[in-house]
């Protein structure tokens, strides 16, 4: 999809870089990537969906639904924005138009990404950090975002990763890119990097844009072909305690996994709770708790790594990261089965839900999509 976009109109979508996802899956859970902070959500651009539903005598129908005011359908539209994949019907089509767009020709019907990105890689040994430099690390890292995420902010056009991998993978690493001046990059590490003694490497290089984003690797490349994850969305960064108990889990040496924070905020904050489905518009951070292993026997020890974590950073809330001044809930696009014994519809959809469920009475009446985490009529 990217290459088709740009090479043929000079465009793009701010999606992810999950091959194994795609855009369809992107798409209809939200869809964050490396441009979202300039450009919004996925489905901020998401004009129509084709939809296939079955009424209740049970016939198949096909229905176009745009974000139109006039469509009567609409609802139809708001809810594939962001609702999740499964839950109305069959999408057999998208429709892509950024709002205030013009015209027919494509080349100006969606966001045009910079010709060229200075991608880079910070690298920290485990064996040169102790738990003050961490602290450090993972503080700074979601200070420097909560002060640069506001919509329009320049500093939006600095996308990274805080990827807290454990102590038996080595080493601790930020990936990002700067869709602008080197200054912004500078700007940056100054910041996260202040007072920690951890020894570090820096590798930055300018890349053609597109270069850049198809040699993005899948989750399989890095966490292998069997992981295990979970979400949680911050309005703030961690607590200093929270960040006591990520060094207590991720520095032990039978460690399994990592947590990743993940760059939000800025253009996904434009837009209001519910003009989409999506109700996380606050945020400035997406974490990600995350295991893996190579073959089934793994599974076991992995999923508890992960549960024993999740559970423990979020012990203050409930054991999940629930809608409060600090968390905004969980991302549909990783849905999470053990969260059905919560009240998952909050952690995913907030107020939103609702109106979701009103969709649902009206276009699948009779529950014929459904999964262990579908909305409910």
């Amino acid at each position: 999809m990217y290459r088709r976009l740009y090479l043929d109109w000079g465009v793009t979508l701010p999606l992810g870089t999950s091959p194994e996802v795609g855009a369809g899956g992107h798409l209809l859970g939200g869809g964050h990537g490396a441009l979202s902070r300039q450009f919004g959500l996925g489905i901020d651009h998401l004009y129509a969906v084709e939809v296939v539903t079955v009424d209740a005598s049970g016939t198949a129908r096909t229905t176009v639904a745009t974000r139109e005011p006039s469509d009567p359908n609409r609802e139809l539209w708001w809810a594939h924005a962001g609702g999740g994949g499964g839950n109305f019907g069959v999408v057999t089509k998208f429709w892509l138009r950024t709002p205030g767009a013009h015209g027919n020709n494509p080349a100006g019907l969606l966001p045009r990404p910079p010709g060229e990105v200075l991608d880079f890689l910070i690298t920290l040994p485990w064996d040169t950090l102790d738990d003050e430099s961490f602290t450090r690390l993972v503080r700074q890292h979601g200070d420097w975002h909560r002060a640069h995420s506001a919509p329009g902010d320049p500093e939006n056009r600095l996308h990274s990763a805080l990827l807290l991998f454990s102590r038996p993978y080595g080493a601790i690493a930020v990936k990002g890119q700067v869709a602008g001046s080197e200054r912004l990059l500078t700007s940056y590490v100054s910041a996260l990097l202040a007072g920690v003694r951890a020894k570090y490497t820096l590798e930055k290089q300018r890349k053609p844009w597109l270069k850049n984003v198809l040699s993005a690797g899948n989750s399989e490349d890095i966490l292998g072909n069997r992981f295990v994850a979970k979400t949680g969305y911050l309005r703030e960064r961690f607590t200093d305690g929270q960040i006591a108990t990520l060094w207590s889990h991720l520095s032990a040496d039978d460690a399994q996994g990592a947590v990743w924070l993940v760059s939000l905020g800025g253009q996904i904050n434009a837009t209001a709770p519910d003009a989409t489905a999506v109700n996380q518009r606050d945020s400035v951070l997406k974490a990600i708790y995350q295991a893996s292993g190579s073959t089934p026997a793994d599974d076991a020890a992995a999923i508890t790594w992960v549960r024993n974590l999740y559970a423990d950073v979020y012990r203050t809330t409930g054991g999940v990261p629930r809608h409060d001044s600090r968390n905004q809930g969980c991302y549909i696009n990783y849905p999470d089965p053990d969260l059905r014994r919560t009240n998952w519809p909050a952690l995913y959809y907030g107020a939103n839900y609702p109106r979701l469920q009103k969709v649902k009475r009206i276009w699948d009446p009779t529950n014929q999509f459904q999964h262990s985490l579908s909305i409910r009529a």
